[in-house]
């Protein structure tokens, strides 16, 4: 393993149950951190893991520079405001932000599981934007694919808006329910259900060396991915069997493949996928999970906090790191 003094640039898949949250670090006198997705907040996590904020604070993160929120479930962006409350954030990169005159959305008793969720997910954006304008938070909206600025003087990143016509859709209907304007159920329900198709995708890069980041998007939505292989994939949707096709593992190629995923396998919705897995062993990957699951005999047993990958200036790659050191910053995992 890269010692920690040589190496340049770290990222750690936090294990926030079955949920999203990776912090990249460039490492130097003027070191550059970045969240991608925060997980849920404590109430909403489910099977294993612990609160973003909490590791955070295990690795005295005391400012984040940028935070990017690929899309709007509570698993990828529910902790923003528990963190909101204990870390400053510098700038805030997503693709929707509330108006600043928006108010609370609501939704009729009867309405369906997905408008419910979203009108959740909403009021929460709400509560954390709102609290972030009043400390003075930049915010970025992403509106087309390209590269992002801004992120210190060697990590690169490229976001992918994959539905951009969706996404003019969603933001459409948001703007009209946080203005309280009428908006039929059917066309909330429509928009709830675009979320995951419109996740940002990204892809960064130090040192020769690549991360790609599917956020929630369906395999079959990005098997025409045609930028080079990746080193280290973030596996889209938890490793679910709609997270992967034979054709984008073929093309991504990843040499290490993380599955963010809970402590326990979710049958109805085959979370996380041993087809899935296979498909990515197959096309030469690693497969590691954040929940390390009893279910899959490749993964390891003891749960882990984060899994931890190195870069060095040389582009040296190395990890995972294992459990060892663990202990000191974070304690037993439960």
């Amino acid at each position: 393993m890269l010692p920690a003094d040589e190496a340049a640039f770290i990222i750690r898949f936090f294990n926030v149950g079955d949920g999203d949250s990776a912090l990249m670090e460039t490492v130097g006198k003027r070191p550059f951190r970045l969240l991608v997705d925060t997980g849920g907040s404590r109430k909403e996590m489910l099977r294993g893991g612990r609160g973003c904020v909490e590791y955070l604070r295990a690795l005295r993160i005391e400012c984040l520079d940028a935070v990017i929120i690929t899309h709007l479930h509570m698993d990828h962006m529910g902790a923003l405001t528990d963190i909101t409350g204990n870390i400053p954030i510098r700038r805030v990169i997503s693709g929707y932000f509330p108006p600043e005159d928006s108010g609370t959305v609501s939704c009729g008793p009867k309405a369906e599981k997905t408008v419910r969720g979203l009108t959740d997910c909403l009021n929460v954006w709400k509560e954390g934007t709102d609290l972030l304008r009043r400390q003075g938070c930049i915010f970025e909206e992403i509106r087309g694919s390209g590269p992002v600025a801004g992120l210190g003087t060697d990590l690169k990143m490229t976001c992918v808006l994959p539905d951009a016509s969706g996404t003019e859709r969603q933001k459409r209907a948001w703007d009209r329910m946080y203005r309280g304007e009428d908006v039929f159920e059917d066309e909330k329900a429509a928009v709830s259900r675009l979320r995951n198709p419109t996740s940002l995708v990204l892809r960064a890069e130090y040192a020769g060396r690549s991360v790609v980041m599917g956020a929630d998007l369906f395999g079959a939505l990005w098997e025409g991915w045609k930028d080079p292989p990746c080193d280290i994939l973030k596996v889209p949707h938890h490793g679910d069997r709609k997270a992967m096709t034979t054709a984008l593992a073929e093309a991504l190629r990843p040499r290490h493949a993380v599955i963010s995923c809970g402590a326990e396998y979710i049958p109805d919705k085959d979370r996380p996928s041993s087809e899935t897995a296979a498909m990515l062993r197959k096309a030469g990957a690693k497969v590691w999970y954040t929940g390390a699951f009893e279910g899959d005999p490749f993964s390891p047993v003891r749960r882990w906090p984060w899994i931890e990958f190195r870069i060095g200036k040389n582009g040296c790659l190395s990890g995972p790191l294992t459990e060892t050191g663990f202990s000191d910053l974070i304690g037993e995992h439960a």
